[in-house]
């Protein structure tokens, strides 16, 4: 939690899975042949999936948020751009004109 507070922009849900993840291989590759024939593969499998399934779930989301964000920007620079250009049509030809500019 302090880690949170001092990096607000960290992703806690991708620290968190990271580490469910690397603590998991970390179990499995230190228990020895006669503990494994112990341990519920059923369970273990189920329990890769999930999180298997939230980590792709948690991109998809990721990556559907940036799309909406990307047309939200879109949409309203245009709105911008628009208006500029009906109500204000010399700063319109000027920002117009800076943007060209800074493209090349």
């Amino acid at each position: 939690m302090e880690e949170t507070s001092r990096y607000p922009d960290v992703d806690v849900t991708e620290g968190i899975m990271r580490i469910l993840g690397s603590r998991l291989l970390e179990v499995i590759s230190n228990t020895s042949p006669e503990q494994l024939q112990a341990v519920n593969l059923n369970n273990l499998v189920r329990d890769v999936s999930s999180l298997t399934r939230a980590v792709a779930y948690k991109k998809n989301v990721d990556v559907k948020t940036k799309d909406i964000l990307r047309v939200g920007e879109e949409q309203f620079t245009m709105a911008i751009f628009e208006t500029l250009h009906d109500e204000k049509p010399e700063l319109y030809k000027e920002l117009r004109t800076f943007i060209k500019s800074k493209k090349e």
